[in-house]
Order: C-alpha cells, then structure tokens, then sequence
C-alpha cells in the first residue's frame, strides 16, 4: 500500500513523501513510483518522474520543480520491462492552503459560484459539457452580468463578463475577448454573486491574519546533535517552532 504522504512547497516547486508500507511485496512486480501531474482535477495526467522503489525502505520523496499545491496529482507502481503498470491512484493535490483553495471552497460554500472544465478552443467564450451549464431547463442568456475567472492556461486570473450564453451548446460569451485562446480542460470559475477580485481581496486579507502549520524536515548527521533552522526564511522567532519529532528514514 502506498500513502501519499505531507508536502513542503516553496514558490513553484513541491515535494512530495510518499510511505510505501508493503515495498516487499510491491518491488515482487515492480521496481518504481510513477508520478503523474495535472493542472486541472479532470484534466489530462502526464507522467513526470519516477521514484526507485529499494528493499527495506518505506519513506520516499520525489520533487517536481514546476508544481505546486494546485497542482493534481496521481501516482502508480511501474515497471519497464513488460511493461506492467499498477492502476492509477485517485487525483490528490499536497497539503496546504493557498488562495485558490480557499477561494473555490468559499463558493461552494456560499453558493457563489461554481468550478468549470472548458473543452472549447475559441477567446471571446467558454464551452463546457458541465451538466449545471449545458442544458436546456434554463433559459439562454443566464448568467449575462456575471463574471467568469480562469484559473489555468492562456487567459489565467484575467476576469470577464458574461455577455451571452447558449445552454443548449453549453457555451459562454465574454466581454472583451480574452487575449488568447483556451484549450481543452482549462479550468474556468463562474462567479454569480460578486467580482472575484473582490473575493481576491478579502482573502488576502484574511490570509494576512493568520500563520499555517509547516513541517520542515531536517536530514540528521550520526552525532551530530544541533541543527540550525536559520535557512528557514518564514521562521523568525524561537517560539514558532511548536513540536520536534524524529522519524526513520528507512528500515
């Protein structure tokens, strides 16, 4: 069994552990991780490294320098020759808080908005075969006035305004056009109750109040018995550090 384990990120890379607790049983079949990465939760998952699996050993890590915490990603057992290849796991994003996180939860949370998957390839609209857009129990035009936010790819945090909208070909026009075009499975958040730089705004109000758990490993050295925190840039005073723990490596 392998379990997705705490992920550090800094800027635009994370790390992820991973805990293999049968790697006996697993390296029977297989000798690696793979990992796989997406910038949507429903979109395409493209194979970004690998992880050697070695007897004995339970704690693994892998860091992908060009994700992040809204990054997804998925994880299988592989092994070239053959080649054979464990199903993948279920879409997973590392932990922690970010703004998008916190502003998509406060959606649906609220009833303000909802998350939208686009398969359209044009820039002045969005197409989307999302079952509470495309169909025809509403009227054409719902929406017009309200905003729509991408998240990923060409027009990324570029807001818009509905101009029309066809549920019978689940699409949405925009005014202006956005700048570039959007390709399949860009993620799209349509925003009834309020403009998202607002929502923007008082979330990184809010966020500025409050400080977040982090867990930092630290490689211990055979006698050695201080360790200095001071490259930790966030870490400015002694009573930050709440709990010290040790954990095997391997073994």
């Amino acid at each position: 069994m392998l379990v997705p384990g705490w992920a550090r990120v800094y800027k635009v890379s994370a790390t992820l552990r991973f805990i293999v607790e049968d790697v006996g049983t697993r390296l029977d079949t297989y000798t690696v991780i793979r990992v796989y990465r997406s910038s949507t939760l429903t979109g395409t998952y493209s194979v970004i490294g690998t992880v050697t699996l070695v007897s004995g050993t339970f704690y693994y890590s892998y860091t992908d320098s060009s994700g992040g915490l809204n990054s997804w990603y998925k994880y299988s057992f592989y092994n070239s020759t053959g080649p054979v290849e464990s199903d993948l796991s279920a879409p997973f994003r590392v932990d922690g808080v970010t703004r998008l996180r916190a502003r998509q939860a406060a959606l649906a949370k609220y009833g303000a908005g909802i998350v939208l998957v686009n398969t359209g390839t044009a820039s002045n609209k969005i197409t989307t075969a999302d079952y509470r857009v495309k169909t025809t129990l509403f009227r054409d035009d719902r929406g017009k006035g309200t905003w729509l936010w991408p998240t990923t790819g060409n027009n990324a945090e570029e807001p818009r305004l509905i101009l029309s909208s066809d549920v019978s070909e689940g699409t949405m026009t925009v005014l202006p056009a956005w700048a570039g075009a959007f390709v399949n499975a860009d993620e799209v958040e349509w925003h009834f109750l309020a403009d998202p730089t607002e929502w923007n705004n008082a979330l990184n109000r809010g966020l500025a109040r409050y400080w977040y758990v982090e867990r930092v490993p630290l490689v211990g050295v055979a006698n050695q018995e201080e360790y200095s925190l001071a490259g930790i840039p966030f870490l400015k005073d002694k009573e930050h550090v709440h709990d010290v723990r040790w954990y095997p490596t391997s073994g």
